[in-house]
């Protein structure tokens, strides 16, 4: 009887622990600057392994030498309003920082915008391959700050 009890036990311990270390934390953060002539700086902060999980589940080959898998990626994840456009800065420019034990990158560009301006952003398919991720988004030349999810995939002015 207490040999089953502590296999039992032994079970138990192993299921709460496993999971708890199989799952991380999914959370983004999409940081707009202030707009000058339509043109609107980006910093988009993700866990390498979220960032890893998104550009293989859209097929495509992360390459050092080759930053067109970079631009593809954020292209495909970020859609913004009619008149504008993503733009995405090189990879050498990705800056990388630790946080609460995991690896963040810094991904940078631009939103160009003719004849108008941002209206509406949306992340959609982030989470069609992340169901329960998160994403942050900051404008703070509007105030808004938005959680934006499976839920809720895109902001509107």
């Amino acid at each position: 009887m207490k040999t089953k009890l502590n296999l039992l036990l032994l079970l138990v311990i192993m299921g709460v622990s496993g999971s708890a270390l199989a799952h991380r934390f999914s959370t983004s953060f999409l940081t707009m600057s202030s707009a000058t002539e339509g043109t609107q700086s980006w910093t988009w902060r993700i866990v390498e392994h979220d960032l890893d999980t998104l550009v293989n589940s859209h097929h495509l080959t992360k390459s050092e030498s080759d930053d067109k898998w970079l631009d593809a990626i954020v292209k495909r994840l970020i859609s913004v309003n009619e008149g504008c456009e993503v733009q995405v800065e090189q990879s050498g420019n990705m800056l990388e920082t630790v946080y609460a034990g995991q690896t963040y990158v810094d991904l940078n560009g631009q939103i160009i915008c003719v004849g108008g301006s941002l209206s509406e952003l949306s992340v959609e398919t982030v989470f069609s391959s992340i169901s329960d991720h998160k994403v942050v988004l900051a404008i703070p030349s509007n105030s808004t700050k938005q959680v934006l999810s499976l839920s809720q995939t895109n902001w509107k002015k």
